[in-house]
């Protein structure tokens, strides 16, 4: 159409491209012409079409010539904190549970310090903290915070009306026709909203919303299925178990338990995860020799090994804790508990004496004065590390 009405087309900007191109040259003596071969918008890293129809068609003698500057990128310097005084101080603190907020050491701390023990001292000794994501975001942080505190107060609410600890399966039932209701209510809490708009929300936070909806609808159901158990905690924050290192120091470790419950002398720990964690591993050993791998199996250990010094445990009871994660809630022959090579370990009492060995072995690394903060090697850790921009490994 536009050369039907005589208007100008790509041909044309091409030939006034080229006229510019020829008159620039028309009286040089010496003709230097540079090209980058890096391409980015505003080319291919190719050589223009007027230089190669110079090189066939023109009959000069052309030199081409390439030019490149080197660049030396300085190895990352090794970082690595000896533990002065204060440090030493401050582990002390955390450990014998006088650092403020803090009973002991957190499982998450604990599994940070196998992970890479730099990160330990960024998070847990100088307190670094990174800027928070905008909270919109669909990330297993904000997912799981808020499945923690729907599952708390749908359970806290369905305790309170039947007055019961005593779950049943008819219990759970009524109690879910108010779910939607505490979901509305957790949103609006969490994201600062009325009820009314945690009702229509849009966009990321729908999709939280609907996501959420479904795991907690899913675990609901499982429980409808385990039906009757006693709900023996929520949230439970109060535990410390005391461990007492070979110079006879002693040491607090502690942690929040998602929930406790019993049924037929099987004291069940739940912890809800929403991300993909393996339930399954070969050993004690392993496990802490792997934490990409098993992290969440190694916290659960250590919340059992929390509760078997509690009053929650009783002689004879079995103790079976068990990951509700993203991943094996949807399973059609979904089993409740971790995985001991390829069987569901009932009872996981026979294996905390070595689990705590080994809990007490790398305490006794943290608090060793000649042991210093180093980073991992394990550049799989680095690659989701909040402080790589500090390491710079990857």
């Amino acid at each position: 159409i536009r050369k039907a009405y005589l208007l100008p087309t790509p041909e044309h900007q091409d030939a006034m491209y080229a006229y510019l191109f020829y008159r620039i040259l028309q009286r040089a003596e010496n003709i230097t012409l540079l090209y980058t071969t890096q391409a980015d918008k505003a080319g291919q890293g190719e050589v223009s079409r007027f230089v190669q129809q110079l090189q066939f068609e023109s009959g000069w003698n052309i030199q081409h010539t390439i030019m490149e500057t080197e660049v030396f990128l300085p190895d990352n310097p090794i970082i690595e904190i000896k533990k002065s005084k204060g440090i030493i101080q401050q582990l002390n603190q955390i450990l014998e549970g006088n650092h403020p907020g803090r009973k002991g050491l957190s499982p998450s701390g604990f599994t940070t310090y196998l992970e890479c023990s730099l990160k330990f001292y960024f998070r847990q000794i100088s307190g670094i903290r990174m800027p928070k994501e905008v909270e919109e975001e669909i990330d297993n942080r904000v997912l799981g915070n808020l499945l923690h505190l729907i599952m708390e107060k749908f359970y806290k609410k369905l305790m309170s009306e039947t007055k019961s600890i005593h779950i049943t399966a008819h219990s759970i039932e009524e109690q879910l026709k108010t779910l939607s209701s505490i979901i509305d209510e957790v949103f609006a809490e969490y994201y600062t909203l009325t009820i009314d708009e945690a009702r229509h929300l849009s966009g990321q936070q729908l999709l939280v919303k609907n996501l959420i909806a479904r795991f907690v609808t899913r675990i609901v159901e499982l429980d409808k299925q385990y039906a009757p158990f006693d709900l023996l905690a929520l949230e439970l924050d109060s535990l410390k178990k005391e461990i007492q290192l070979e110079n006879g120091k002693k040491v607090y470790i502690a942690g929040v338990i998602d929930r406790l419950d019993v049924k037929d002398n099987c004291l069940r720990i739940v912890d809800y995860k929403t991300g993909s964690d393996e339930i399954q591993f070969e050993s004690v050993v392993t496990m802490f020799e792997d934490m990409g791998k098993y992290k969440g199996v190694l916290q659960t250990f250590y919340y059992a090994l929390l509760v078997s010094s509690s009053e929650f445990y009783k002689h004879q009871q079995k103790v079976k804790p068990g990951l509700l994660n993203r991943v094996n809630i949807f399973d059609q022959d979904f089993q409740f508990g971790i995985r001991a090579e390829e069987d569901i370990l009932e009872d996981v009492a026979p294996l905390l004496l070595e689990f705590e060995l080994k809990v007490k072995s790398k305490i006794e690394e943290i608090l060793d004065e000649e042991m210093a903060f180093r980073q991992t090697d394990d550049v799989a850790q680095c690659r989701k590390c909040e402080f790589n921009v500090i390491c710079k490994k990857v």
